[in-house]
């Protein structure tokens, strides 16, 4: 890749995220369910319902890290200056030198932000959880028991130097924390939502 393409694919790849972070962020929140306010009034198929709704929250966070990943690939290297390079290629390798720092630190700024939106999310829907296993103790049917938050392993946050050389391991291990930490809490969705459908034939009001 050239410095000059580097370069202007990385200023749009910026841009593109303040933009599109702000529309999800809209989207996301006008999606919220009213019933989160009052989950312990919640019968059987509005549990599910509501779980079902967590579960694909959490799938488009987790399709986010790892869209996120795929952004990053061309922030591991960065152009460097060739004898043959003439002065405006010479000049595009020194800016992309002097803007990777600034694009892989937007990087990491979205995927902290998106553990918090994956912590943020569980939370809202806790009661849910809560009241999905409450209904079960009811017929007497055990569930397993839910944490109370969603844990993600502490992860640094990757240094934005063009001089680590381990940006993007730092930067997957930490979009990792976040993909496993989801993919157990959907795992837990879908245990509490087949016990609910199974265990309970009829609706509980």
């Amino acid at each position: 890749m050239s410095a000059i393409v580097f370069m202007a694919g990385a200023l749009t790849g910026a841009t593109a995220l303040a933009a599109a972070t702000f529309v999800d962020w809209k989207i996301r929140e006008s999606k919220f369910s009213p019933a989160l306010k009052t989950p312990e009034k919640l019968g059987r198929d509005e549990t599910i319902r509501e779980l079902n709704t967590y579960f694909f929250k959490a799938q488009e966070i987790y399709a986010s890290c790892n869209q996120e990943m795929m952004e990053s690939a061309e922030l591991a290297t960065t152009p460097i200056e060739l004898p043959w390079d003439n002065p405006l290629e010479k000049a595009a390798v020194f800016v992309s030198g002097k803007l990777t720092p600034f694009c892989r630190n937007q990087r990491a700024s979205r995927l902290m932000d998106l553990r918090d939106e994956a912590r943020g999310l569980y939370s809202r829907y806790r009661g849910v959880f809560e009241r999905g296993r409450a209904l079960l103790a009811e017929r007497g049917i055990p569930s397993a028991m839910s944490p109370a938050a969603l844990e993600i392993e502490t992860k640094s946050r990757p240094g934005p130097s063009i001089d680590n050389d381990d940006w993007d391991l730092e930067l997957d291990a930490l979009a990792d924390s976040i993909r496993d930490a989801i993919e157990r809490s959907c795992e837990e969705t879908e245990s509490l939502i087949a016990a609910l459908e199974d265990g309970l034939a009829t609706e509980i009001a």
